[in-house]
């Protein structure tokens, strides 16, 4: 990928135009990239104030593109932009201090009725962004999310689409919260491979189910986790080591996975980042 500056935090996959986006930590844009390999700033972002571009969900029905803003010191409240995938333009902006005055967007799910579901990894807070009626709540605020360092990362929805399945990300664990009843969290009894990277911020990042296999970033690996329980209360963890770690960000693309190099623990400490960041593919389907 382009750039020393962009720190591509999340990436997400368009199965019609056959592209990948990804966010940008550095930049606060959305930089389309094509299947050859090659990018263009597909949205430029949002100058007025320090914003940062993290999550990202594509709404291929709906033909469009959520995107997860935030002011990286929290001086404002993040913000969902939702981008048209045909044009670029930006046609709306839920603002999450509607529910909570400090909020931030950290990642979005798009639920099939539209709907989305948004975590927030400053406050133990989970926010439902309901397009339709135009309104923006707290879906569920619990004392399981509150950040002990770093709160609530990444977010997706169970095989059988009864749980929504979140990542805390220090200390790293992993909660499931079904949708019919989001007070009956729990955390999701894990056994294997320890649920962490290396070091002292080597907490849980983003999370992808490729069929009924759940992906889980970590800052210096990959976590594949495996259950027989169709309900996921307990699962059992197999960590990779990569190679060039820094991965933040995972997407599903005709049947593989690619991570996005986001590097943002170096980002977090101003730090020089390892370039050229990279999108590549981690699991051949």
């Amino acid at each position: 990928l382009d750039g020393d500056d962009s720190f591509p935090e999340s990436a997400a996959w368009d199965p019609e135009e056959r592209a990948f986006y990804t966010s940008s930590l550095g930049r606060g844009d959305v930089t389309q990239v094509a299947v050859t390999g090659e990018t263009s700033t597909f949205f430029a972002g949002d100058d007025s104030n320090d914003w940062v571009t993290v999550g990202l969900e594509i709404d291929v029905s709906r033909r469009q593109l959520w995107v997860c803003a935030s002011v990286f010191d929290g001086s404002a409240p993040g913000q969902l932009w939702v981008l048209d995938l045909d044009s670029g333009e930006r046609v709306a902006t839920h603002d999450l201090g509607a529910a909570k005055a400090e909020a931030s967007c950290t990642d979005v799910n798009i639920a099939p009725d539209g709907k989305a579901y948004v975590t927030d990894r400053a406050n133990p807070n989970i926010y439902l962004v309901d397009p339709a009626a135009g309104t923006v709540q707290t879906w569920l605020e619990h004392a399981m999310l509150e950040p002990d360092l770093i709160g609530l990362n990444g977010v997706a929805f169970s095989p059988n689409g009864e749980y929504l399945l979140v990542t805390k990300y220090l200390e790293a664990e992993l909660l499931r919260i079904p949708l019919a009843d989001s007070t009956e969290i729990s955390a999701v009894q894990l056994d294997g491979d320890a649920f962490a990277g290396a070091g002292a911020l080597g907490g849980a990042d983003d999370l992808l189910f490729v069929d009924n296999v759940l992906y889980v970033t970590v800052v210096d690996g990959l976590l594949r986790l495996t259950t027989n329980d169709a309900e996921w209360a307990s699962a059992t963890v197999a960590a990779t080591v990569l190679e060039q770690g820094g991965v933040t960000g995972l997407v599903l693309a005709e049947g593989q996975v690619y991570g996005a190099n986001g590097q943002a623990v170096e980002y977090s400490l101003g730090l020089s980042p390892d370039t050229p960041f990279w999108l590549r593919r981690l699991v051949a389907g």
